[in-house]
């Protein structure tokens, strides 16, 4: 059994750049008539919304709680509450479609401009809310590209894999990018893995690097590149925890990161 690669992803808080938060701010201004228009053309009216908003919303809200034969304070049964949440959101869309019609209008020549107001308003909000989550996986334009995209193209020995390793952000512990994955298929291999990274990053910190839920990840994570994995490659299975895994963790030396190694069998 020998050790191909070992790498060690930081995990950093980002901080998303101006240009970026600049740049989303003018693409939703642009795209404020077309979004108004689709959704005019989605649910244009009481019935759609009964049965695209409503409908929908109740079944989930079904999930919410316990079943309640009565609630002691109200006398109220569980199907009371169905019923009650689900005629409320039926009444509402009138509102709904007025408020959305003020936020869309035109004011003083300039098409939707308290929407793009909002957007203005929320740029900061966005720019913080990006930093704590998607670029802690995807990396930034200043910092270089995260651990959701190192991983994958260490793992197909992409040409750029090594380049793309962050200067006192990430470690290589050992060895080079390695192909593990079954020829023709490291495109949608890199795609696939890069989008469950980010997901499993995000739900990871949302978490609090939960244990249990790191267990259930990570698991996640092993199983979909194991899938892909070609038996010529002669790899260890992975497995989270295992000789070969690619696993979310949170180290007690390096902090929260991403730890990836394949080793022979």
């Amino acid at each position: 059994m020998a050790t191909i690669f070992e790498i060690k992803c930081g995990y950093p808080l980002e901080t998303a750049s101006t240009f970026a938060v600049e740049q989303w701010a003018a693409v939703m201004g642009l795209l404020a008539p077309t979004i108004n228009d689709k959704r005019k053309i989605a649910v244009p009216d009481d019935g759609t919304y009964q049965n695209k908003v409503v409908d929908p919303s109740s079944q989930g809200y079904v999930d919410t709680f316990t079943t309640i034969v009565p609630n002691p304070r109200t006398g109220k049964t569980q199907q009371m509450i169905l019923d009650n949440q689900h005629i409320n959101l039926f009444e509402t869309f009138d509102k709904w479609s007025q408020k959305l019609d003020t936020a869309f209008a035109t004011v003083g020549s300039v098409p939707a401009k308290r929407f793009i107001d909002a957007v203005n308003a929320a740029k900061s909000l966005w720019g913080t809310g990006a930093g704590k989550r998607t670029l802690r996986a995807t990396g930034a334009r200043l910092s270089g590209v995260g651990a959701s995209v190192i991983a994958p193209f260490w793992l197909t020995a992409h040409k750029k894999a090594s380049s793309i390793i962050r200067v006192g952000t990430d470690e290589v512990v050992s060895g080079n990018p390695f192909n593990c994955i079954v020829t023709g298929m490291q495109n949608a291999f890199v795609t696939m893995l890069t989008g469950q990274l980010t997901f499993s990053m995000i739900q990871a910190e949302k978490s609090g690097m939960n244990s249990a839920i790191l267990t259930v990840l990570n698991d996640r994570l092993n199983h979909m590149i194991q899938a892909f994995v070609d038996p010529a490659a002669g790899l260890k299975p992975f497995a989270t925890g295992g000789d070969s895994h690619c696993d979310v963790v949170n180290d007690p030396v390096h902090g929260e990161m991403l730890s990836v190694k394949a080793t022979t069998i």
